[in-house]
C-alpha cells in the first residue's frame, strides 16, 4: 500500500517535474538565440552613412551609426527583424538567422526629386523647376484654429507676406507677394482646382496643397492677372483603397492678446486739467472720484470657436472619392452678439476612369456664411475705435433714477438713449462728447448680418489619345448670392451726432460665372533628352446681378415691419440696380526641354483680351512672355568628383525673366467718357427749354491698358548631409509700370478727371529658406525658417503730382504715393527739439522761414525691410510637439488715435508719464496741452513696429492601429494649441501686426478689432 502510493505521488510529480525541465530547456534554447550584432551601413558609393537608424522592428531597441557607418546591437533574438532607415534614402529591413557582420547598403530615395508639384495647367517635379515656386503642404496648415486658410499661411514661406487686418471673427487676412506694386490693389490671383477663385472659400482641412509662384516666370502663365503673383490651390482627392471614414473636432476658446496701456481715471484727469482741457473744480463737479472704466475689459471677454468635420474617401479600381463637411462657429471676444460667423463648408472631388483613354474628374465646394460685424478701421463711426478713445470717468450705464443732467435733458428733448437689457441707459461722457463715445451704443445701434453662397466646381474630361498626349477640357462654374441688411435704430452720441429716425439698407447681389479651358500637354523622353509642350485656350465668362435701397423712415418701428416695404417713401429713400457682365478670352502655351538631368530651359507665352468694360477695343490684348532656365550641378560628373555626396548632396542653379500684368484697376469703363444730364437752357424766351448733356467725372483714354510688371529671379537651390539640410535662396527685382492714375485733364472739358498709365515701382531683395530634418530611431524633429529682405520704392510717376491716401488730420494726408518714396509712405511734421517751456518745434522743411502746413513732408515707412517665419517640430514616439512664429522689422506705424478735434479722447497712458514734465530733456512727448495742432500730425505718434509672434504651440499624442483594434480605428490623435501665445513689440497701441493695414492706409492705426489669444483642443479620428 506504501509502495503503490508512492509510484502515484511519483506519477503525479511527473508532470510538474516535466514542465520544469522543458521551461528551463526553453530559457536556455532562448538566451541561447539572444544574438550580438554588428553592421556597417554605407551608401551606394560606398560611403559610410552617419546617423542611420537601426531599429528591431515592433520594438523599442534600436540604436544609430557612427562616424563610421558601424553599430552594434545586442540580445537580438533569432528571426527578429531589423529597420535600416535613414532621410533621403529608402528604408531596408533585414531578418536576423545569425551573428555575421551585416553589409547593408542603403538606396537613395528619390521621392523629394521626383516629388510632383502643381503648376499652371499641369505638374512638373520639383527637381526640373526652373521659377521661384514655394510649396505648403495640407497638414501644416489644418490644425490652425482658424477658419481663414491664409492666417494658418502666416510664416510658411519667404517672400510671402500675411498678415491679419483684424481679429474679428469674419475677418480676411491680407497677402502679398514680393512686396506691393501698384496704387491699385496688389492682391495675388488665386486659382483653386484650376478655377479662379478665393481662399475664403475653402476649408483648411479639405487642402492637399498650396503651391505660390513668386516670380514672373512660374506666373506668367496665367498673365494679365498675375502680376502680383499666383497661388495654387489642390483639395484633397480620394484613393484607390478601402473607404475610410475621418473626423475632425475642435473646441477653442479666444481671449484678447495684446492690449494698449491707456490712461486710467486718475492719469486721465490729471492729463486733461493739465492740459487745460477741464478745470479741476469741472472734474470734481461731474466725476465721482470713484469710477475707473476700463473699456477694454468692459468690452472684450471670453469667445467660443467651434469646427467640426466629417468625411469619408476612398476608391476602387475605377475611380476615387473625398467627401467632407464642416461646421464653423465663432462668436468673437467683443461682448454680445454682434461679431458673430458661422460658416458650412462641403468638398465633393471624385475621379472615375471611363476607358483607358477616358477620364471624368469633378472637384466642388460650397460655402455659406452668416456673419456679423461691428465697425472698425476708422475714427468715426467705428466701435473698436471707441474702445479706447472713451474716457475711463465714465461709467458703462446709469440706472433710470442716476441719470445726469445731461443725459435727462436729451431724454426731454426727444431724443433717444440706447437701453441695455434690464432698462439700464448706456452712459453719455460729460467730459468727451465729440466723435467716439460710448462703445456699446455703438454696438447696439445696428442690427445687421450679410449672407453669402456659392458653389464653385469645375468638371474634366481627360482624354489620352496616344501615348504621351493627354487633352483637357475644364469646365468651371461659380454660382453665388450675397444678402446684406442693416438696420439703425434712433440714438445719440453728442450734439453733432444724433440720428432721431430709423434707416434700412437691403442689398442683394447674384453672380455667376463659367469658366471654360481647353488644353493638351504632350511630354516625350528620348535618351537623354526630356520634352514638354502645352498650348489652350481659355474664355470666362462673368455676370453680376445687384439691387438694394435704402430708407431714412419707416411706418412703423415694430421687428415685423423692419423692411423696405414700409418706407415712407419720402425724398431720403435710395433705389439701385445694375447688372455688370464681364469677359475674357486667353490663349497660352508652354516648351520645356530638359537634357540629361542637369540643364532645364521653359518658355511661357499667354495672350490675353477683355470686353469693352475693362479696356477699348482698341487696348484690348496684352501678351506675355517668359523664360527661365536650371543648371543642376551636382549631376555633373566633376561635382561628383569633388563633393562628398554625404555631405553635398543637391545644387541647382535657377534664372528666370518675365512678364505679368494686372487689370485689378480697371474695369467699369475707367477708359470711356459717360454723358451726365445737367440742367434746362433755351436759345431765346420764346423756345422751349433744352437738356444739357456734358461729359461725366471720367474723361475718355482709348489707349488705357493694364499694368505690366517685369521681373527677374536668381536662384539656388541647395541640400547636405544626405538631404537632411536643406538651402533656398533667391534674388528678385520686379518692375511694375504703367500703373493706373486718376489725373485731372490737360483741358478743362467738364470731366474732372483722366484715367492714364504712367509710373514705375521696384520691388527688389532677397529671400532664404533653411531647412533641417533628421530622424533617430524614435525621435524625429524638422527645423524650417524662412526671411526674406524687401525694398520698395515709387521710381518715377512720370511728371504726375504725387496721390494723396486714405484719410487725413486736418490739411495733413496720413499718406502719400510719390516718386522717390515708398508706395504710401507716411506723411507728416518732422519734431525738431522742445523749448523751455516744454513745448514742441518742429522742422521748417521747406526752408521758407516760417511754419506752416507745407512743412509736412516723408516721416516713414510702412513696410517692413525684413520679414520671417520660424516652424519647429519633434515626434517622440507617439508624442509630437510643433511651435511657428513670425515677425517683422523695419518698418513704422502711425498711431491715429487722437486728433486735435477730438481733443478729450482718452489716450496711450505713456504720453503722461513720458512727457517733458515727468523726464525734462528726454521726454518723449511735450507739454501736456491739448493746444498744439501738430504733435499728432507728426512722427511723435510714428513706432517702431518691429514684432515676433509666437504664433501656434502645438503638443498632440496619437494613439496608432495596434492599440485601437478592439473599437475599430485606425489612429486617434489628440492635441492641444495655443495661438498667438506671445507678441513681443515696443508698440504701444494694440497690435502692430493688425495696424498693417492693406491699401493707401497701410500702417495707421485707427483702431480695429484686436486679435485673439486662442486655446484649442482637438480630435483626429480615423475609422
Amino acid at each position: 500500500m506504501v509502495h503503490y502510493f508512492g509510484r502515484a505521488k511519483l506519477r503525479r510529480r511527473l508532470p510538474a517535474f516535466a514542465l520544469f525541465v522543458l521551461l528551463l530547456f526553453c530559457s536556455v534554447h532562448a538566451f541561447a538565440q539572444q544574438l550580438f550584432i554588428t553592421g556597417t551601413v554605407k551608401d551606394n558609393a560606398s560611403e559610410p552613412i552617419i546617423g542611420a537608424s537601426i531599429l528591431v522592428k515592433g520594438t523599442t531597441q534600436g540604436t544609430t551609426t557612427d562616424l563610421d557607418g558601424n553599430f552594434s546591437l545586442a540580445n537580438v533574438q533569432v528571426d527578429a527583424v531589423l529597420e535600416i532607415s535613414y532621410i533621403g534614402y529608402k528604408t531596408q529591413t533585414k531578418k536576423i538567422t545569425d551573428s555575421s557582420p551585416l553589409v547593408i547598403t542603403l538606396v537613395e530615395d528619390n521621392e523629394l526629386l521626383d516629388e510632383v508639384i502643381v503648376i499652371g495647367y499641369g505638374v512638373q517635379k520639383k527637381s526640373d523647376l526652373t521659377g521661384s515656386v514655394s510649396q505648403v503642404k495640407g497638414e501644416n496648415i489644418a490644425s490652425y484654429a482658424t477658419n481663414n486658410v491664409t492666417q494658418a499661411l502666416q510664416g510658411s514661406t519667404a517672400g510671402m507676406t500675411v498678415f491679419m487686418t483684424s481679429g474679428a471673427p469674419s475677418a480676411q487676412s491680407t497677402i502679398r507677394i514680393r512686396g506691393i506694386s501698384s496704387n491699385s490693389s496688389s492682391d495675388p490671383l488665386v486659382i483653386v482646382d484650376g478655377m479662379i477663385g478665393s481662399l475664403d472659400d475653402i476649408d483648411a482641412q479639405n487642402i492637399e496643397s498650396i503651391e505660390v509662384l513668386k516670380d514672373a516666370a512660374s506666373a506668367s502663365i496665367y498673365g494679365a492677372q498675375a502680376g502680383n503673383g499666383v497661388i495654387l490651390v489642390t483639395t484633397k482627392g480620394g484613393q484607390k483603397k478601402d473607404a475610410t471614414l475621418f473626423y475632425n473636432g475642435q473646441i477653442t476658446m479666444q481671449r484678447l492678446a495684446n492690449r494698449s496701456k491707456l490712461m486710467d481715471a486718475d492719469t486721465y484727469s490729471k492729463y486733461m486739467v493739465s492740459a487745460g482741457a477741464f478745470t479741476q473744480s469741472y472734474v470734481d463737479q461731474y466725476w465721482d472720484g470713484v469710477t475707473d472704466t476700463n473699456w477694454l475689459d468692459e468690452a472684450f471677454g471670453t469667445g467660443v470657436i467651434n469646427r467640426h468635420t466629417i468625411g469619408a474617401q476612398g476608391g476602387g479600381e475605377k475611380g476615387t472619392y473625398y467627401l467632407a463637411t464642416s461646421f464653423y462657429t465663432n462668436n468673437g471676444m467683443f461682448k454680445g452678439d454682434k461679431d458673430y460667423l458661422k460658416r458650412i463648408n462641403a468638398q465633393l472631388n471624385a475621379t472615375y476612369d471611363v476607358k483607358k483613354w477616358l477620364k471624368i474628374r469633378t472637384n466642388n465646394s460650397f460655402v455659406h456664411n452668416y456673419s456679423k460685424s461691428l465697425g472698425e478701421g476708422s475714427r468715426d463711426g467705428s466701435t473698436l475705435s471707441q474702445v479706447t478713445q472713451m474716457d475711463p470717468l465714465t461709467p458703462v450705464i446709469r440706472r433710470p433714477d442716476e441719470l445726469t443732467p445731461t443725459m435727462q435733458n436729451i431724454l426731454d428733448s426727444g431724443h433717444t438713449l440706447l437701453q441695455d437689457d434690464h432698462g439700464n441707459y448706456y452712459s453719455l461722457s460729460d467730459f468727451h462728447n465729440t466723435g467716439a463715445s460710448n462703445p456699446f451704443i455703438g454696438r447696439d445701434i445696428t442690427n445687421a448680418y450679410n449672407k453669402t453662397y456659392r458653389l464653385n466646381g469645375n468638371t474634366e474630361l481627360i482624354f489620352m489619345p496616344i501615348k504621351d498626349l493627354v487633352y483637357t477640357s475644364r469646365l468651371g462654374y461659380s454660382f453665388g448670392a450675397t444678402e446684406y441688411y442693416s438696420h439703425s435704430q434712433p440714438y445719440y452720441y453728442s450734439a453733432q451726432n444724433y440720428n432721431d429716425n430709423h434707416s434700412l439698407t437691403m442689398t442683394t447681389t447674384s453672380a455667376t460665372k463659367l469658366q471654360w479651358e481647353n488644353f493638351v500637354n504632350y511630354s516625350h523622353q528620348w535618351g537623354k533628352h526630356d520634352m514638354t509642350g502645352m498650348v489652350g485656350m481659355s474664355m470666362i465668362k462673368n455676370n453680376t446681378f445687384s439691387s438694394g435701397g435704402t430708407t431714412n423712415r419707416l411706418d412703423d418701428y415694430k421687428d415685423n415691419y423692419l423692411y423696405l416695404n414700409y418706407s415712407t417713401n419720402d425724398a431720403d429713400d435710395t433705389l439701385s440696380g445694375i447688372v455688370t457682365p464681364k469677359r475674357q478670352l486667353a490663349y497660352f502655351g508652354r516648351v520645356t526641354y530638359g537634357f540629361d538631368n542637369r540643364y532645364m530651359f521653359q518658355f511661357n507665352f499667354r495672350a490675353d483680351a477683355f470686353d469693352t468694360s475693362v479696356l477699348s477695343r482698341k487696348a484690348r490684348w496684352g501678351y506675355f512672355p517668359s523664360a527661365s532656365v536650371g543648371w543642376t550641378v551636382s549631376n555633373e560628373k566633376f561635382f561628383q568628383g569633388i563633393a562628398n555626396k554625404q555631405k553635398f548632396t543637391y545644387l541647382k542653379f535657377r534664372a528666370s525673366y518675365g512678364v505679368n500684368g494686372s487689370v485689378s484697376g480697371l474695369g467699369g469703363y475707367r477708359y470711356a467718357t459717360n454723358l451726365s444730364l445737367g440742367s434746362y437752357y433755351g436759345a431765346n424766351d420764346n423756345e422751349a427749354p433744352t437738356l444739357t448733356a456734358y461729359p461725366s467725372t471720367i474723361l475718355a483714354n482709348p489707349d488705357l491698358k493694364w499694368e505690366t510688371s517685369v521681373q527677374l529671379d536668381l536662384g539656388l537651390d541647395a541640400r547636405f548631409f544626405n538631404d537632411r539640410l536643406s538651402f533656398t535662396v533667391d534674388y528678385f527685382n520686379k518692375n511694375t509700370r504703367d500703373l493706373l492714375i486718376s489725373t485731372k485733364p490737360p483741358l478743362s472739358m467738364g470731366a474732372s478727371t483722366v484715367v492714364v498709365n504712367a509710373g514705375k515701382v521696384n520691388n527688389h531683395g532677397w529671400e532664404f529658406e533653411l531647412g533641417w530634418k533628421e530622424n533617430r530611431g524614435d525621435w524625429s524633429y524638422y527645423v524650417n525658417a524662412n526671411w526674406a529682405t524687401l525694398k520698395n520704392e515709387v521710381v518715377t510717376l512720370d511728371g504726375y503730382s504725387r496721390i494723396e491716401g486714405l484719410g487725413s488730420r486736418g490739411s495733413v494726408p496720413y499718406t502719400y504715393f510719390e516718386a522717390g518714396r515708398p508706395a504710401w509712405y507716411f506723411n507728416g511734421y518732422k519734431f525738431d527739439h522742445f523749448d523751455e517751456n516744454g513745448q514742441a518745434v518742429y522742422q521748417d522743411t521747406n526752408h521758407d522761414g516760417s511754419f506752416t502746413s507745407d512743412d509736412a513732408t516723408y516721416i516713414g515707412d510702412p513696410y517692413p525691410a525684413l520679414t520671417f517665419g520660424l516652424n519647429l517640430g519633434a515626434t517622440y514616439k507617439n508624442f509630437d510637439v510643433s511651435l511657428t512664429a513670425t515677425g517683422a522689422c523695419g518698418n513704422e506705424l502711425y498711431y491715429a488715435g487722437v486728433t486735435l478735434d477730438r481733443a478729450t479722447t482718452n489716450r496711450l497712458s505713456e504720453f503722461y508719464d513720458d512727457s517733458y514734465w515727468v523726464k525734462g530733456d528726454k521726454a518723449r512727448y511735450p507739454v501736456h496741452s491739448n493746444g498744439d495742432p501738430y504733435m499728432f500730425c507728426s512722427d511723435l505718434v510714428l513706432y517702431n513696429g518691429d514684432y515676433l509672434k509666437v504664433k501656434q504651440l502645438q503638443v498632440g499624442y496619437t494613439f496608432k492601429q495596434a492599440a485601437l483594434k478592439k473599437v475599430a480605428l485606425s489612429s486617434i490623435r489628440l492635441y492641444a494649441s495655443i495661438d498667438n501665445l506671445l507678441t513681443i513689440t515696443g508698440y504701444p497701441g494694440m497690435d502692430p501686426e493688425v495696424a498693417m493695414r492693406a491699401g493707401s492706409a497701410n500702417g495707421v492705426d485707427y483702431g480695429n478689432y484686436p486679435l485673439s489669444r486662442q486655446f484649442t483642443f482637438g480630435v483626429n479620428i480615423n475609422f
